[in-house]
């Protein structure tokens, strides 16, 4: 089963599958010549390539006077 790696936008996304000794990625890219797909094949015989969603970007709090107290 493929597995999601990464998607930006409409344009290209990344997925990969396990196989045996390691994994199989392709990567699908459209533009406005057509689209193509590439494929790599990453040695990783235990399999222990994690994938880490990026982090939630949050708006940063604008401190006030007092937000911050000496210790």
């Amino acid at each position: 089963m493929w597995e999601v790696l990464r998607t930006v936008g409409n344009d290209i996304r990344s997925d990969r599958q396990e196989v045996l000794g390691g994994w199989i990625v392709r990567t699908f890219k459209t533009d406005e010549y057509g689209s193509a797909v590439e494929q790599a094949f990453v040695s990783d015989p235990n399999h222990k390539w994690k994938v880490y969603k990026e982090p939630f970007k949050q708006r940063r709090k604008s401190l006030k006077k007092g937000d911050i107290k000496n210790v």
